[in-house]
């Protein structure tokens, strides 16, 4: 049977991915022309791949003479993780680069640790940046990109809470280009702070990126992550000719050491790929993150569940009382909701001046959240909790309890910033060990006690603008590392004590789809704040986001507020939340039944490759968007097809991808919940496949199949 090309790496994307990174990385091997090493088309660097400034000079100058050493160590399975150290002889600054290199994957991800081992504070170590390397990309001239420009830079705008919400951008690479990417939030500058025009937050007047990128030249490319929850930086240059030099970092690094002191970098993660076809790489890194990164769950990939969240029609949370809970799960179990969500609103004093008592309110919840939590397991479903542990607002049980933990008080005082809107509240600190344990054993807590599945924890503030702003000149850079180091460690506590514990990662507009919370999240219920409220604009946002971010980011999820077929395919991924109250006598129990059950059935394949089916990713709603999921492994997958409301055109002729040509397919087609028309169809058919869409909006789902491929698969 001829299977698709580009489901592997090939033999040869591993062998030279290898070769480079023992090179450059390892120092283990030498570069075929002293310099460089041909990788995905290109010609990659071969010098150490990561940088820094040390009391003035730059790292390229000092680590020839530092004594190196390298160790490899137990990885998880398909790995291989390597410990490369750097040590100063004179000042005991050591530079340990941890790196893991995929055997499956031509991929390799790394990080920096920087120790001080000597007995007094080490010079100022500053700009430090576990990615800084060059590439020599190929002639120009040459397909896809005929002419002056041949290097194109993919990335996805960041969620701010706007329409630009997850928009895809396309960069040409010009000679002499200097692009800049980075989160939407920024630091708060205070000394810029003078005025009152001057305290609203600079940083959110233009969006930000998630944090990937794409590369893409003739003959290959790479794609690659970053997993830092904080403020990183990613620059791309290019000189006059062809030669590129990539950074990555974060923001802002200027401190010392103290004696024992070590720290962490951001990661960095690169995945090389040969072709023409840029859905190569990113496939790639998908199979990657689902296979090596996403936390399992009795070792299968978590499923994002289908939820409800009652958080709308109880004003914010605040109206909800036991009795409620129990008569909106009572009917919810009638079409078959996975998770029950009790959002903000639970706790003393409600949502949002309580943030900071994180009890439940006596008054509308006189037994605690056990019973409910009971309640929604007696009928199948999970319990998701919602949490903001990182804010305290003034005059709650923290901050009168526990005043030395909690940090943004000078930034109220001197710059009145709550009358500005830029910050409700003030920060826990969870880069004091002691608050970060308190907090840890806290929560760890109430998971037990009030039987949590879920626990969603969001970030509606900026923490990190409040904690930057009490550094020192000689330590910036040091109290985000800190609070950043804090956050994973007690993600990975609640992790370790609860086993099959799951984590929303709520809230992308502040935290970010990182590689670092990759690996300890489901992704966020609500990646995009810009959709979850009602609107009967937002079905082409949410399109847009699952479309934009399945290329780099295998888990996510939306809110909806309907059943209708255009309303469900826009925004669910493999699950969803729903937010209608169950107890309305209009509501649709009968179509939200059907949802879910179509919804489900698409499950296999939200796990598969991923491709976009239109050229233009985009909220218009002039355009069709559509896409597709494949599994290689099954030969089957689905597409899905949108003709927006404002949309002229009532046909498209598509390509699926991926499709053996010389197989024959069993392909249904639904506008409704019902299949409309059933047909066997060849691979040839499905690479001119017509789809017809005479209302507007309207949607359709393509489901394929190989019979013969899934006959011969294994169970």
């Amino acid at each position: 049977m001829t299977m698709n090309p580009n489901a592997n790496p090939t033999a040869d994307e591993l062998l030279t991915t290898h070769r480079w990174v023992s090179a450059a990385v390892l120092r283990q091997a030498t570069a075929l022309d002293g310099t460089s090493m041909a990788v995905s088309g290109a010609k990659f660097s071969t010098a150490i791949p990561f940088s820094f400034v040390y009391g003035g000079k730059p790292s390229a100058q000092l680590l020839p003479s530092w004594k190196y050493s390298i160790r490899k160590e137990a990885g998880m399975p398909g790995t291989e993780k390597y410990v490369i150290t750097y040590l100063d002889p004179a000042t005991g600054l050591q530079i340990a680069c941890e790196a893991v290199v995929y055997n499956d994957y031509p991929a390799v991800e790394w990080l920096l640790r920087l120790t001080n081992t000597g007995t007094v504070d080490t010079p100022i170590i500053e700009n430090i940046l576990p990615l800084d390397m060059g590439i020599t990309t190929p002639d120009k001239g040459a397909a896809p990109f005929p002419g002056l420009v041949d290097v194109m830079l993919h990335h996805v705008y960041d969620s701010g809470r706007t329409c630009t919400d997850y928009l895809p951008q396309e960069k040409l690479v010009y000679p002499g280009a200097d692009i800049t990417l980075s989160p939407h939030i920024k630091s708060v500058d205070l000394e810029a702070m003078q005025s009152r025009e001057e305290r609203m937050p600079v940083w959110a007047r233009k969006p930000g990126s998630i944090p990937y990128f794409s590369l893409e030249w003739s003959g290959g490319g790479v794609v690659g992550g970053i997993g830092w929850t904080g403020m990183w930086r990613f620059d791309l240059r290019r000189d006059q000719g062809r030669e590129l030099t990539m950074q990555v970092g974060q923001d802002l690094t200027h401190l010392k050491l103290h004696p024992g002191e070590s720290i962490r970098s951001p990661s960095v993660l690169l995945v090389p790929w040969q072709g023409n076809d840029r859905m190569r790489g990113h496939n790639f890194l998908r199979r990657l993150l689902l296979a090596h990164y996403v936390p399992k769950v009795d070792g299968q990939i978590p499923v994002v569940p289908i939820s409800h969240c009652c958080w709308f029609y109880l004003d914010s949370g605040n109206n909800g009382t036991e009795e409620i809970m129990f008569d909106v799960i009572d009917k919810l179990s009638s079409f078959g909701v996975e998770a029950f969500w009790l959002d903000a609103g639970w706790f003393e004093g409600g949502w949002p001046n309580g943030a900071g008592n994180w009890m439940p309110r006596p008054e509308q919840y006189p037994r605690g959240l056990k019973p409910i939590a009971d309640a929604a397991k007696k009928h199948g479903m999970k319990f998701i909790l919602w949490f903001e542990s990182e804010r305290v607002v003034r005059d709650t049980k923290i901050q009168r309890e526990h005043p030395q933990w909690v940090i943004g008080e000078r930034l109220h005082r001197e710059f009145a910033l709550e009358e500005s809107g830029y910050i409700e509240g003030e920060v826990f600190n969870q880069g004091d060990p002691a608050a970060r344990q308190w907090m840890t054993d806290f929560l760890s807590d109430c998971i037990a006690e009030w039987g949590v599945d879920i626990y969603r924890q969001d970030r509606n503030f900026v923490p990190l603008s409040c904690v930057n702003a009490y550094e020192k000149d000689d330590r910036q850079g040091m109290a985000e590392i800190r609070y950043v180091e804090g956050h994973y460690a007690m993600y990975d506590e609640l992790l370790r004590r609860h086993p099959g514990l799951m984590i929303d990662n709520a809230n992308w507009r502040n935290t970010g789809c990182d590689l670092e919370m990759v690996k300890r999240t489901i992704g966020s219920l609500t990646r995009s704040e810009w959709t979850i409220f009602p609107s009967e604009s937002n079905q082409s946002y949410d399109q847009m986001g699952t479309a934009a971010l399945s290329q780099y980011v295998p888990l996510s999820a939306s809110l909806i507020h309907g059943f209708d077929p255009y309303r469900v395919r826009s925004g669910a991924t493999s699950g969803v939340g729903f937010c209608l109250d169950p107890r309305d006598k209009m509501f649709p129990v009968e179509q939200a039944r059907r949802a879910v059950e179509e919804i489900r059935s698409l499950r296999p394949y939200w796990s598969g490759d991923f491709y976009p089916l239109v050229e233009r990713i985009d909220s218009d709603d002039r355009n069709w968007c559509a896409w597709q999921f494949h599994r290689p492994d099954l030969d089957a997958g689905f597409a899905v097809f949108f003709r927006r409301s404002k949309c002229p055109f009532v046909l498209v002729e598509i390509a699926l991808r991926a499709i053996d040509p010389h197989a024959n397919y069993k392909v249904a087609f639904k506008e409704t919940y019902d299949v409309k028309e059933e047909r066997t169809m060849s691979g040839a058919d499905l690479a001119k496949l017509r789809v017809e869409i005479l209302d507007a909006p309207g949607s359709v789902l393509v489901t394929y199949e190989n019979p013969t491929h899934l006959a011969a698969a294994p169970l």
